[in-house]
């Protein structure tokens, strides 16, 4: 388990690097914790779909990103 907790640019690194270094295609995110208010817990959810899903999104359809790295070679 990893716990990123910073601006939504960190995140988004830390993130990406996870799932570069990782090589997967799923990701798990909790983004309420505890008693966090439904208001917060809202907000991370729309801070996490714009800021960081499309970053991850581009780096698996990237030719270079997860899926080119797992192709089997010739």
């Amino acid at each position: 388990m990893t716990l990123a907790v910073a601006t939504s640019s960190t995140v988004r690194e830390q993130m990406l690097e996870m799932v570069r270094w990782l090589g997967v295609g799923n990701v798990l995110t909790l983004l309420q914790l505890a008693t966090l208010p439904a208001d917060l817990t809202r907000k991370n959810m729309e801070l996490f779909a714009a800021e960081v899903m499309p970053a991850l999104r581009r780096e698996e359809a990237a030719p270079t990103g997860r899926l080119a790295a797992a192709a089997p070679l010739a």
